[in-house]
């Protein structure tokens, strides 16, 4: 069996790895390098003609979550080629191309659902050629994300895809098979020394943020698919006693994880008791939703009571409002209401809006950063090593490959470089 990773092997993002044997070819996402929209026009075009070469002859691509850095390829690929992703997963990418106004892209028409098996807590392998793969859900900043296990030739290989161990799932880690020949593992944090802090900590820290000025409102900015960092805050919110504003995007997102899984909460299907949400509506997002033939879900958004903008402004202590930098107009009605801006994201994205950062600085808001990672840190991946115990280790998704040196002295590492071939 050999390994190519065709990009990911020095870079965070991007990835994409090839596996081959004698007789079949699959890739393991086909995801956006993180600077993409960076870049001029020809070194894009230069990116997306890369991703037709490595899907070439392909049997099958295998997505292990939805951010864009995993799967933002996927368009610029043959639709005949089978695209296998979770339930989660292929809900999100399409909740995403509708919210963009692209529900009718090509590409999800073609996705496959990797099969569960009778207990609903595991899937079953999937075979393509004489590969067999064998996904593992995660603990993972995405909703539904897994690893993949690959076997062919009388080899294994485990590729974490994005993992980490604090979260609320972050015993998954111990389901996932041990001696495996080869573990891809995923290294976004190896840069820093620090230890990510658990959701369950990052809940505390909101209901302190929330309960110590209980007369401002609060905006939070968070990813709108966050789902455990949402749950996060809506239970700080709950709490304390204050109403979790979202927007048609948020509780489109949340409605549709709702369906998969009943213990996520949304303004379209509330807890009995539980009154948190307040519903503020985008009719840009309603009419894309509309647009993609989503009948039911455009009912219950269109006989949702909107919250009272009036009542933001007389009473913002009642409020947490869940915001995006593109929802600064709304925010500066607001401009004379006592306001707490909180960001739960990673701080590159801060540094990325500089208008929206800009604003919050001139006004003179407090702008707490209440965050954890998507990825494991060093210990958890040490833990993670010590359970699987690999015969070779791989890094994959760093800038920081050569810690890996550091952190398992007494592993066997390999170091490629990108469009490497290794044999196994």
């Amino acid at each position: 069996m050999q390994i190519t990773i065709h990009r990911g092997t020095h870079e965070i993002g991007g990835s994409c790895v090839e596996i081959r044997t004698r007789q079949t070819k699959i890739l393991l996402d086909l995801g956006l390098p993180l600077d993409f929209d960076d870049r001029d026009e020809e070194q894009q075009r230069q990116i997306r003609h890369e991703a037709l070469a490595w899907a070439q002859d392909a049997e099958a691509i295998f997505i292990s979550h939805y951010h864009a850095d995993h799967h933002g390829l996927l368009p610029d690929v043959p639709t005949d080629i089978p695209t296998y992703t979770t339930a989660g997963t292929a809900a999100m990418m399409r909740a995403t191309e509708v919210i963009h106004g692209r529900g009718d892209a090509a590409y999800l028409r073609h996705l496959k659902i990797l099969p569960k098996g009778s207990d609903d807590r595991s899937f079953e392998p999937t075979t393509v050629g004489d590969i067999r793969i064998t996904p593992y859900t995660v603990d993972h900043a995405a909703y539904d994300a897994c690893a993949f296990l690959i076997e062919a030739e009388d080899r294994r290989i485990l590729y974490s895809g994005d993992i980490r161990m604090h979260g609320v799932k972050r015993s998954l880690y111990r389901n996932l098979p041990t001696k495996v020949d080869c573990l891809l593992l995923e290294g976004t944090n190896l840069v820093t020394e620090k230890e990510c802090p658990h959701e369950a900590e990052i809940c505390e820290r909101f209901k302190e943020q929330f309960q110590s000025e209980t007369d401002k409102l609060h905006y939070v900015w968070c990813s709108g698919q966050n789902i455990d960092r949402i749950v996060q805050i809506y239970k700080a919110a709950l709490n304390s006693s204050r109403k979790l504003i979202v927007d048609t995007y948020i509780a489109y997102i949340l409605e549709m994880v709702h369906r998969m899984k009943p213990s996520i909460p949304s303004p379209l299907s509330p807890f009995e008791g539980h009154d948190v949400f307040r519903y503020f509506c985008l009719n840009t997002y309603l009419q894309r939703i509309e647009g993609a033939e989503d009948p039911e879900i455009v009912q219950q958004l269109k006989s949702l009571p909107t919250v009272d903008t009036a009542d933001i402004g007389r009473n913002p202590g009642r409020y947490a409002w869940i915001i995006r930098p593109t929802m600064l107009r709304y925010m500066q009605k607001y401009n004379h209401t006592p306001s707490v801006v909180v960001t739960s994201i990673w701080e590159g994205y801060e540094r990325r809006e500089r208008a929206f950062m800009t604003w919050i600085r001139e006004r003179g808001l407090a702008n707490p950063h209440i965050h954890t990672s998507g990825h494991a840190d060093a210990k958890s991946l040490q833990s993670i090593v010590r359970h699987i115990d690999p015969g070779v280790l791989i890094p994959i998704h760093t800038t920081a490959p050569e810690r890996f040196g550091d952190l398992f002295p007494k592993r066997k590492i390999l170091y490629p470089q990108d469009n490497e071939s290794i044999d196994l």
